[in-house]
């Protein structure tokens, strides 16, 4: 027979009897126990593939409104009455929270999550509206022992199903509380550090009665009457900490620092919920309340915090001048104003832009503007490092998975052993059964019925201990029970992560590129309500004020709009509309405006390939039409006045790995006598691929572009009507990157109405990439719009050619404390527009030398400036130049900078400019004051005298961040 003695089994041999065969039955009943609690871990952890799985969290609030989350996987769909309940367990009592019921609540077929709230029941039992008003305002649970059950009466079958779930919320105040984050500001403007420091000696063990009292007495100023709560002084396991009470229900502890300690503690607080938040998450086996739950609490409090931040600049400057440089139109006498904000509005993050010039006052061109866009990029960002944050979170709880669930089976079969041991001496000196504790408990009277005289008299004599042993065996039990719901709870709910968000995550750095709106649709189960909004989620692009976007070549092509552009994600589809006047500067001189207006639609029919569909028109404005020069021309036809449409077609994507193709095909047309003028000569095509060679460093590419006749879009730069267009270009990478050589091809076909011309040009670049040796580069770049000049005026554009040589070389030497930067250059670029020829060479030689504290910068060179001569450009004026510079930080608030600058013609001393500049930043305000001072003698040219020009530039910035913790801005500027 075996025994349990001191946690060994061991066997002895009895004689068969009566008494041993009834000792022998109930022993091996007691042994049966323990392998069945055995066997109930082993089966509590095999996989199972049950139709029906149900998990809950703790009750949530957001929006003053209390919700139960509820996840489930149903192998078909149930229609259910469903009832709600919660006790809290205070000692052997518990206490009812809430029972409330719901009626029509369905369970759809598969794996779903939703949030039930507790104002839509049907009907209240009994409800605590203190504990709910906790929640409400606090945002968390309360800590203790809670029981949740959920019973489920089906409608098809009459049956019912209960389901109850156990947590053990730690004590410690929720760092996903915004009660917690406003303790951390009080004391951070309490007793504010600069930056995190390493500490110089070792900090005291424990905290004052000074130090107690002034952090315990100002937080009760601050949170106790914000919140009204009740704080105290609470010492446990020789830490001190301020226990805080709301009413009768205990919210949780908050450990107290000394001033030594304290600052670095919360930056690491606020680090870690900004940027590593699954290091704030609980996995603990009994305080472990799903993933997704967690983390969604953390992003709630991380949003808030975020919707308060606004950041942004100011600057303010005025010039003063005695004069203007000769030739020059700029009148120096002016001011400015920039500005930028950043903040978040319905949690999208918005960038205003502006800027203001009185120089605008005697401009046809303005170049003051005003933008408000919403930063698609950043948005998408912060989805992505959330999506990251819970991928990080789940690898680390799965990857703990283990040691957690096996320190849970250890206890267990610890706790199973003991409460068998129990049992079996209570059996063995009393012959109370498994079956009379757990009917009659610890009662004495009861458990003494049916027992013999002498039995009774011994059970007496030993109450006490009897009584200690049931007690034990009851509470034995009782944990062995919770701690198979936990790791039940714990499996379920990983396993409801993984596949409610975790799985659809997987995408994410796999190369699939994820919209935002289908990463706040994979993320809606841990990211708050106020960021998963369906209609926000889909907004893809919202810009107010001047626009610079590239749609296609032949429609809005990078052109200046004043207007506004939106863009939505129709799942599949995303559509985009533009709208406003394009300006461009005309030959004339003047601002010529189009009344302009887009439609897109993006679609993704499989992957990696792109299709966009596009619709363009324009209108001329009034003031094109009442121009003077205007009537010059024979575009003063009543045809003018009609709207310009045209439609493109762009299609993108990748046909191997090796292979990508783009193209594009647009045709315009005019509504005339209620009749669209289209034709083959409407069209414009235009097509291109990229071939990169396989196991090679080398690239092809090829492009080909024809525009039609009658192809018309005066809102472009220039419209390249009736030209046809061959490129091809390779580049190649030699010598383990060190050298890269391309070399570009180009023809240019041009039809007029009498004949049809080619222009050919080829260029070239070559690179070389070395840390060791000096970086050259060298490039030669011809363009044309025109095959030659007797056909320029035939055709409707600005006929340009020229060409552009490039050559620089670059070598930097590094030492701990500086650095010494070598360059030299050399630019020439010539081109001309009818016949205007523009031409400007530069060879430079340049020295940097950089410390900690200083730059000095020196320059010399020689320059051909340009001039602008009908024919002859032999009146270019050329100079030789040198500068140099140097700005030195005085101290951490106040810089100096100091140059000069000469230039020497053929006639003598062109130029002399002196420049002498500082700028001082406050300490403990956000405002940096900046002076500009500059003399200047300019001589144009040897028949005039120098002209001297004083130039004084006075300019303040101001930087601000509203409402934002301190400790962010202050570790901000320790990185």
């Amino acid at each position: 027979m075996r025994f349990i003695v001191n946690g060994i089994i061991k066997w002895e041999t009895l004689p068969f009897d009566k008494s041993n065969m009834y000792l022998y039955v109930k022993t091996n009943r007691l042994i049966l126990i323990l392998i069945l609690t055995i066997l109930s871990i082993i089966k509590l952890h095999a996989t199972t593939d049950s139709s029906f799985i149900l998990s809950v969290s703790p009750l949530y609030a957001e929006y003053n409104t209390v919700y139960q989350p509820i996840s489930y996987k149903a192998g078909n769909a149930v229609a259910s009455y469903l009832k709600l309940s919660c006790f809290q367990n205070r000692g052997e009592d518990s206490i009812c929270l809430y029972n409330i019921e719901f009626e029509n609540i369905s369970f759809n077929t598969g794996v779903y999550e939703f949030s039930l709230d507790l104002n839509k029941n049907t009907k209240v039992n009994s409800i605590s509206y203190q504990f709910l008003d906790v929640i409400k305002k606090f945002e968390f649970f309360p800590p203790g022992e809670y029981t949740t059950y959920i019973t489920l009466y089906n409608k098809d079958t009459h049956d019912s199903s209960i389901f109850s779930f156990v947590w053990d919320i730690d004590s410690t105040l929720a760092y996903n509380s915004e009660f917690r984050n406003d303790i951390d500001e009080a004391l951070q403007e309490k007793t504010p550090v600069s930056v995190p420091v390493k500490l110089k000696k070792k900090p005291r063990s424990g905290l004052s009665i000074q130090d107690i009292n002034t952090q315990t007495g100002y937080l009760s100023k601050k949170i106790d009457k914000r919140y009204h709560t009740t704080s105290v002084v609470a010492r446990k396991d020789n830490i001190t900490y301020n226990a805080y009470y709301s009413d009768e229900w205990f919210l949780g502890y908050y450990q107290l620092h000394t001033k030594d300690v304290r600052g670095n503690t919360l930056i690491s607080e606020h680090e870690r919920l900004s940027d590593r938040p699954q290091a704030l998450v609980n996995s603990r086996l009994g305080g472990f309340t799903g993933l997704n739950t967690q983390l969604k609490s953390l992003n709630k409090r991380k949003s808030k915090q975020d919707a308060e931040d606004i950041d942004g600049n100011i600057t303010l400057s005025s010039n003063f001048s005695t004069g203007q440089e000769p030739n020059s139109m700029q009148d120096n006498n002016f001011q400015e104003i920039r500005g930028r904000v950043g903040m978040e509005l319905f949690n999208m993050p918005v960038v205003i832009e502006g800027y203001y010039t009185t120089q605008d006052n005697n401009r046809k061109a303005k170049a003051s503007f005003i933008r408000i866009k919403y930063d698609v990029e950043k948005a998408k960002s912060k989805l992505n490092k959330s999506a990251y944050n819970y991928k990080n979170s789940y690898e680390n709880i799965k990857a703990g998975t283990g040691s957690v669930t096996g320190e849970a089976k250890n206890e267990i079969l610890k706790l199973a052993r003991l409460h068998t041991a129990v049992l079996m001496d209570l059996q063995k000196d009393f012959n109370i059964t498994p079956d009379m504790i757990a009917s009659c408990g610890c009662d004495i009277d009861k458990l003494s019925s049916g027992l013999d005289d002498s039995t009774k008299k011994k059970l007496y004599i030993d109450k006490q201990n009897v009584q200690k042993k049931c007690q034990q065996a009851n509470k034995s039990k009782q944990r062995i029970a919770r701690l198979e719901k936990q790791l039940l709870q714990y499996r379920n709910q990983q396993y409801f992560d993984s596949t409610l968000s975790y799985s659809k995550l997987q995408k994410i750095g796999s190369g699939h590129e994820m919209s935002a709106k289908d990463l706040t649709k994979a993320s809606k189960h841990f990211l708050p309500q106020s960021l998963t909004s369906s209609v926000l989620s889909g907004l893809t692009r919202l810009d107010i004020g001047i626009l610079n976007d590239y749609e296609s070549n032949y429609t809005m092509s990078g052109q200046t709009l004043k207007g506004g552009s939106v863009g939505y994600d129709l799942s599949g589809v995303k559509v985009t509309l533009s709208a406003g006047k394009t300006e461009y500067i005309s030959r004339e001189g003047n601002v010529d405006r189009y009344n302009t207006y887009l439609l897109r639609a993006d679609l993704k029919p499989i992957r990696k390939q792109k299709i966009s569909f596009l619709y363009y028109g324009y209108t001329p404005t009034k003031q094109i039409i009442n121009d003077n020069s205007f009537f010059k021309s024979d575009a003063a036809l009543p045809s003018f006045r009609q709207p310009v449409h045209i439609v493109s077609l762009l299609h993108s994507g990748t046909i191997s790995k090796s292979l990508t193709i783009e193209s594009e095909g647009a045709a315009s047309y005019r509504n005339i006598a209620n009749r669209a003028l289209i034709g083959k000569d409407n069209w414009a095509l235009k097509t291109g691929i990229i071939y990169n060679i396989p196991k090679t460093n080398a690239e092809l590419k090829a492009e080909w572009e024809h525009v039609g006749k009658r192809f018309e879009n005066n809102a472009l730069p220039y419209t390249r009507a009736a030209t046809e267009r061959y490129t091809l270009s390779t580049h190649v990478i030699l010598f383990e990157s060190f050298l890269r050589v391309g070399v570009q091809y180009n023809m240019l076909k041009q039809e007029t109405f009498s004949s049809t011309g080619y222009n050919t040009k080829w260029g070239f670049d070559i690179q070389t990439r070395s840390k060791r040796y000096p970086n050259i580069y060298l490039s030669y770049k011809p363009f044309s719009t025109f095959r030659r000049f007797d056909d320029t005026m035939a055709i409707a554009q600005r006929p340009v050619s020229g060409s552009v040589w490039i050559a620089r070389t670059s070598y930097q030497i590094k030492r701990k404390y500086v650095n010494h930067r070598f360059s030299l250059s050399y630019n020439r670029n010539h081109s001309n527009m009818d016949t205007i020829r523009y031409e400007s060479q530069t060879l430079q030689g340049g020295y940097t030398y950089t410390t900690k504290k200083e730059i000095i910068n020196s320059n010399i060179g020689w320059l051909v400036q340009p001039v602008v001569a009908a024919k002859d450009p032999s009146g270019s004026m050329r100079s030789f130049f040198i500068n140099a510079s140097i700005t030195r930080n005085m101290n951490d608030k106040l810089s100096l900078s100091l140059g000069q600058d000469i230039a020497i013609a053929p006639f003598g001393i062109q130029r002399t400019i002196t420049s002498l500049g500082t700028a001082y930043s406050f300490a403990k305000l956000p405002v940096l004051l900046f002076i500009q001072t500059r003399y200047s003698q300019i001589r144009l040219n040897e028949t005039v005298g120098h002209k001297e020009i004083w130039n004084v530039t006075l300019g303040v910035n101001y930087r601000f961040r509203a409402r934002e913790p301190k400790w962010k801005s202050m570790n901000n500027k320790h990185k």
